[in-house]
């Protein structure tokens, strides 16, 4: 897997932002509050595996953990 950080933060920043207005939307009773915010929720998570996966992939993973 070859995705960049920078790409990664980018998922987890729009998701955020989609489950924030999935949030308002559920509040207010609208039809598009649940889909958005489950969209959301699963970008973030979609992130932050990646993210993991990216520091297990790591070479010196081990002195990272260790500090």
């Amino acid at each position: 897997m070859n995705i960049k950080n920078k790409y990664i933060a980018l998922i987890f920043v729009l998701g955020y932002c989609i489950r924030s207005l999935g949030a308002i939307g559920k509040i207010n009773s609208e039809p598009w509050g649940g889909p958005l915010l489950a969209t959301g929720l699963f970008m973030s998570a979609v992130s932050v595996v990646l993210i993991v996966y990216k520091l297990f992939q790591h070479p010196k993973v081990k002195e990272f953990l260790n500090k």
